[in-house]
Order: C-alpha cells, then sequence, then structure tokens
C-alpha cells in the first residue's frame, strides 16, 4: 500500500490527497514527538494533577491532524 500510494503521490495527483499525505505524515510524526517528548512527564505526574501543556498541546494537535486527515480524505472525490 506504501508503494502505490507514493505512486499516486509522485504523479499528477489530486492535490487534496497530496496534502492529506502530508497530514498523515505529521501526524505520525506528532505521535512521535509525543511518545518521547509529552509521555515520560505524564507517566510521573501525581494522579489527581493537570495535564502538562506539553501533553496538552499534543494531544490537541493530534485531534486536528486527524480529523483534518478524514475531512481531506471524504473531499478527495470532489476534486
Amino acid at each position: 500500500m506504501a508503494v502505490t500510494g507514493s505512486l499516486l503521490f509522485s504523479a499528477e495527483a489530486n492535490p487534496v490527497f497530496q496534502l492529506k499525505a502530508i497530514l498523515f505524515a505529521a501526524g505520525l510524526i506528532n505521535v512521535a514527538i509525543y511518545e518521547f517528548w509529552a509521555r515520560p512527564v505524564v507517566e510521573h505526574i501525581a494522579s489527581g494533577s493537570s495535564m502538562p501543556a506539553r501533553a496538552k498541546a499534543t494531544g490537541v494537535l493530534s485531534l486536528v491532524i486527524w480529523i483534518a486527515v478524514a475531512a481531506c480524505g471524504r473531499s478527495i472525490a470532489y476534486f
């Protein structure tokens, strides 16, 4: 699937598909950022404490990115 997706991306692909692929990569990078930067802090906070800002930021960014990926996926047919 990665091979055919990259071929579609490199050809004269739909610009919405290209945006979706870029957002998908950004989502994966965001997951890595959370795992290496925010998760170690979250694992050591006390029960009942507020969530650290870095965890909140990666969470909000994750929601925005994956909703945008889904919207692009639904919009591919219209462009």
